[in-house]
């Protein structure tokens, strides 16, 4: 323990280093770019050390939601060029075939029909949000997500 700070520099470090494995196979399963996901890990490292300086617990809970804030914010900051949705973690309820059989149907709508369903459905984006990014109203936005859903239902039923 720093005597001057009160901060367990250890004992952080061996939560990160617990929990660093499980941190970039999450990062990595949602950003093809290794470099970008190691920076979303990184990032998400940084705002843990802040935190834990503060005294303020942290857990695998909150490094996981940070983490997936950080790869939003990754997507939001330039659009995807290919949608990853592989459960990151062992034991997920979605078997692989259909997982593979999502990416397939996700790869037949447009980009931006692709970047739309993204955003609402794994970022948890407003459509207020989408819309101020794509520079287009809220209905616009509304629209485009409604044919991706049509879309993406024919595509799943074929």
């Amino acid at each position: 323990m720093n005597s001057t700070t009160g901060v367990d520099r250890a004992a952080f470090t061996q939560m990160i280093d617990d929990n660093y494995g499980l941190l970039i196979r999450i990062a990595t399963s949602k950003i093809p770019d290794m470099s970008s996901a190691e920076d979303a890990v990184a990032e998400t490292c940084a705002a843990a050390w802040e935190r834990w300086r503060a005294g303020e617990s942290v857990g695998v809970g909150w490094l996981r939601t940070v983490l997936s804030r950080r790869i939003c914010d990754h997507y939001r900051s330039r659009p995807p060029t290919r949608l990853h949705t592989e459960p990151a973690t062992e034991g997920a309820d979605v078997e692989v075939d259909t997982r593979t059989d999502v990416q397939r149907a996700i790869s037949g709508l447009t980009h931006r029909e692709a970047e739309v369903i993204y955003l609402t459905y794994w970022c948890q984006a407003k459509a207020a949000e989408i819309a101020h990014r794509h520079g287009t109203t809220i209905e616009a936005t509304w629209a485009v997500l409604s044919r991706a859903r049509r879309r993406l239902r024919v595509l799943l039923e074929v």
